[in-house]
């Protein structure tokens, strides 16, 4: 775990990811600008925190860290000034993921990541599990962290949902679980073509720790070539689920 006492920390957009990453950020010490380049739209009041609103100044390259908010393009002049001077840029799911002692599954995928996490989150919750959900949707993952650290949660689970955005500044998180439900062209404006896309995505297989599984849709194709086969690989397949159900079915009628 990085000691962020003291350490020089800017953050990049000041929507609710950023604000939440900045607390967390004042929480364990760190001295912070949260810089936004609209006009001031937030009276923010976080201590060790200060706000620059209208601009990306350079103060921002006198940081020991980077958290660059998921929907600002890499290619902006103070992200290639900041990749000059090697300061090292990181996600906001990266920072909070360096605080957390629960278990996190993440899902990420090109259709249906809202749709899985809210229901695997019911499913958690109904089985007695204190769940928690944020990351793409909901709940930004540092607002959910400060929390865990706050009220001391010894258990329970964190359950992300991830877009490729999030994905891309994102390198040291420890997943117990990580999915993907599927992969078609989508944000081709942000990517030089579809493979980077790809690439970015199969970027959350890289995050397994040790014991955990990346689990894959195998009806996908793209999927089955990237992923089968590999270590810790556990796939789906929905052809296969239906079949199942079939074949019972037929056995109960046949009784």
């Amino acid at each position: 775990m990085i000691n962020w006492l003291s350490k020089n920390i800017s953050i990049l957009g000041a929507g609710g990811s950023g604000i939440s990453a900045a607390k967390l950020a004042s929480y364990a010490g760190a001295n912070v600008l949260l810089s936004d380049t609209k006009s001031n739209i937030h009276n923010i009041d976080i201590n060790n925190v200060s706000v620059e609103w209208g601009e990306h100044s350079n103060k921002i390259l006198e940081s020991d860290f980077i958290i660059k908010s998921p929907g600002i393009p890499n290619n902006i002049d103070i992200i290639k000034k900041a990749k000059t001077k090697n300061i090292k840029i990181i996600s906001e799911i990266e920072f909070a993921g360096s605080f957390t002692r629960l278990p996190i599954i993440a899902i990420t995928g090109s259709n249906g990541k809202t749709t899985t996490v809210e229901l695997l989150n019911n499913i958690f919750k109904n089985a007695g599990y204190n769940s928690i959900l944020g990351g793409n949707v909901g709940t930004p993952f540092s607002e959910n962290v400060l929390c865990e650290i706050s009220k001391k949660y010894k258990d329970g689970v964190h359950l992300l949902e991830l877009s490729s955005f999030q994905l891309e500044q994102t390198e040291n998180l420890s997943l117990e679980i990580g999915c993907i439900l599927n992969i078609s062209e989508d944000h081709l404006d942000r990517y030089e073509n579809y493979e980077e896309y790809i690439n970015t995505k199969l970027k959350i297989t890289k995050l397994i720790n040790n014991n955990g599984f990346i689990v894959y849709n195998n009806n996908d194709e793209t999927l089955r070539k990237k992923i089968s086969g590999t270590k810790n690989s556990v796939s789906f397949s929905y052809t296969d689920l239906f079949n199942s159900y079939i074949n019972n079915v037929n056995i109960h009628v046949m009784w």
